[in-house]
């Protein structure tokens, strides 16, 4: 191979690894990669402006990151920040004569131009690549018309008319997924499940029994590890090498289901069964490359890329783009609940690398974990999954009791893990919180048997103005590690608060204390927060009093393992048919007031507490209005606890 060819053929393999690249065949690929041309821009520098001929070509970032961003006079709006594989200038499919925004350089950057022309030629043979392009340009603010009309479509594109646009977390997988999947047996044979793959080029099989019933999974990547590591026996059978339980959806499935189904599990295949559980037979396989065909600029890529980043500064280039993937993706309230759940899954894969990353330091400094499990929690908004802006977290750690020395080490390691991961999280962005800093937050890294002995104390002895201090650890959640020990001490707590009513009681006076007067609710109180502005605080007088409403009828009928303000009154509303209207109610108020706050604090960067009541449409400002009245019968239902 000539030295030219060589560098071709790497070209062709880097491209091979992103979409829509991965989806053309080897012959045609390596054609795409022969008429690159590599181009160097330095930090800074300006790749095109908006308003400004469309060059006939394309970008892909080979390496760096470029800024996207609308220029408002002096001022730039950023609306993406683009990092490796991803696609810069495809605008011009839309038909967009000039560029609709500006691309500079975020640092030193390698971009591949590919000219449209040729490639445009081979979409017709590739219905995937179309379907991508056509998501991507949906979806990207860089190729979408901010100012005026232009068309989405990629002609000769039949599904075009009815897809465009309407790809959401509710779109069902059924309109866009073909059901195709291969089967074997456990008693196979790897050797006769890899023939399989490699004949139908499909990149998993399922292993199912005699009755159809799925039992594991075999993956290309499987087949690839057993490879390299030797582990290959001629006489393998499936069931020796498959991966199980598989991971079971309905045939019905919902997009926003399937994608978080993967977030949360880190598999990238999901089994379809006739009910969506493994008790009935196998129909169909989801793979993470559907999901990527019409959503793009998906959650997944990015938690996939925290994954593997290794220091701050690319860390905090993804915070910057979630931040702008979700403003753009949080379009209505019926998507909050969703929204709410990817956002956590974000924040988490966040928090869970920051945490590896402050492990890798203090090993290079000669510190070491414990031998022991851990877990570490989420408390307060965190824990509720509540928690969209870079507002921090409130967190501490669990582990499993030790012996005295043992337990010593075990803390100073945890202390200095927590500094550590306090500025490693301060580092990408965000905001410093004085009580997670080292000395104050070593109280909550703690044994399993501290923490019970902790909740034990404030369920049986803490006074009621010592109360608020401790409610955020009443929401928890784990975040990384062996979550069982939550469960634990979630357990003991359900059995305290039945064995203790005096608790109850001294919790509905403090949660009514928290409230503001019933009079405050007569209309939209503002208060100034910056010259010259006047703005409603909506978490004061709406979200923080329904969150703890919420927890004081949860842990009332022993509910701890539902946190979310919204599934506890949902929850609550099952339990209670007396009071089912008003939990219903005080559930729907919640969701548009976390959608108000969660919209303006992405937009501004801000918590989101401080609402301009003219930003809100007629309907939000009616519902929040009618939320008022809720949160008054709440509190007059838990005046009736105090007795």
């Amino acid at each position: 191979m000539s030295l030219s060819e060589s560098l071709f053929q790497r070209i062709a393999d880097f491209l091979d690894d992103y979409p829509p690249f991965q989806y053309l065949g080897k012959e045609d690929l390596l054609q795409i990669a022969r008429l690159v041309k590599i181009k160097f821009h330095e930090r800074d520098e300006t790749i095109f402006e908006e308003n400004t001929p469309r060059r006939n070509l394309f970008y892909v970032i080979h390496n760096g990151s470029v800024r996207v961003f609308n220029r408002k006079g002096k001022k730039h709006q950023l609306r993406d920040l683009r990092v490796e594989g991803e696609l810069l200038g495809i605008g011009h499919i839309s038909g967009l004569s000039n560029y609709t925004q500006s691309a500079v350089a975020e640092n030193d950057t390698i971009l591949y131009s590919i000219p449209w022309e040729p490639f445009s030629q081979l979409l017709p043979a590739y219905p995937d690549v179309m379907r991508f392009l056509r998501a991507n340009t949906s979806l990207h603010p860089e190729s979408r018309s901010w100012g005026g009309a232009a068309s989405e479509m990629l002609p000769g594109d039949p599904g075009a008319d009815t897809l465009v646009g309407h790809i959401n977390e509710t779109t069902y997988l059924p309109q866009i997924v073909q059901k195709r999947f291969l089967a074997c047996h456990p008693n196979d044979t790897l050797q006769e499940a890899a023939y399989k793959m490699l004949q139908n080029e499909l990149e998993a099989i399922i292993v199912v029994d005699q009755e159809g019933l799925p039992k594991g999974m075999i993956t290309k990547t499987d087949m690839t590890r057993c490879i390299q590591a030797g582990r290959l026996p001629r006489k393998a059978l499936a069931k020796e090498f498959m991966s199980a339980p598989v991971i079971t959806v309905g045939e019905n499935p919902r997009l926003g289901d399937c994608m978080r189904l993967m977030l949360k599990s880190g598999c990238r295949f999901l089994c379809m069964t006739k009910d969506g559980s493994s008790f009935t037979p196998a129909t169909g396989v989801i793979s993470e490359r559907d999901l990527m065909l019409y959503y793009g600029n998906n959650p997944m890529v990015i938690i996939r890329q925290i994954g593997i980043s290794d220091n701050f500064e690319e860390l905090t280039h993804l915070r910057y783009r979630a931040d702008m993937l979700m403003l753009n993706e949080l379009r209505s309230v019926d998507a909050i609940l969703w929204f709410s759940e990817v956002v956590h899954d974000l924040n988490c894969s966040f928090a869970r690398r920051v945490l590896e990353l402050a492990q890798a330091d203090l090993r290079a400094e000669g510190y070491y974990p414990p031998d022991v499990d851990i877990c570490w929690m989420a408390a307060g908004a965190g824990g509720r999954k509540e928690l969209f802006t870079r507002t921090a977290m409130d967190r501490g750690m669990v582990f499993k009791p030790l012996s005295a020395p043992a337990e010593a080490h075990a803390n100073e390691y945890l202390n200095r893990l927590t500094a550590a991961i306090s500025n490693g999280l301060i580092k990408c962005g965000w905001t410093p919180n004085t009580r997670q800093m080292t000395e104050a937050n070593i109280q909550w890294n703690r044994s399993l048997n501290d923490w019970e002995a902790y909740f034990h104390q404030w369920i049986n002895h803490t006074l009621e103005d010592e109360l608020p201090a401790v409610l955020p650890w009443f929401d928890l959640l784990p975040i990384a590690g062996d979550e069982y020990l939550v469960d634990s001490f979630q357990s003991v707590l359900v059995r305290e608060i039945a064995s203790h009513p005096a608790f109850i009681r001294r919790l509905a006076t403090v949660t009514i204390t928290s409230i503001p007067k019933p009079e405050f609710y007569e209309s939209f109180s503002t208060r100034g927060s910056r010259e010259g502005e006047r703005r409603f605080d909506i978490a004061h007088s709406v979200l923080q009093p329904l969150s703890h409403l919420a927890r004081l009828f949860a842990l009332r009928e022993g509910i701890v393992k539902h946190t979310s303000t919204i599934d506890r009154f949902n929850k609550l509303a099952k339990i209670s048919p007396a009071n089912r209207p008003l939990f219903e109610d005080a559930a729907e108020g919640f969701k548009i007031a976390l959608f108000c706050s969660a919209k303006t604090g992405l937009r501004e960067q801000s918590p989101g507490n401080l609402i301009e009541p003219a930003t809100l449409t007629g309907i939000e400002q009616q519902s929040i209005k009618s939320t008022f009245r809720s949160i008054f019968e709440l509190q007059n239902l838990a005046e009736s606890l105090t007795a």
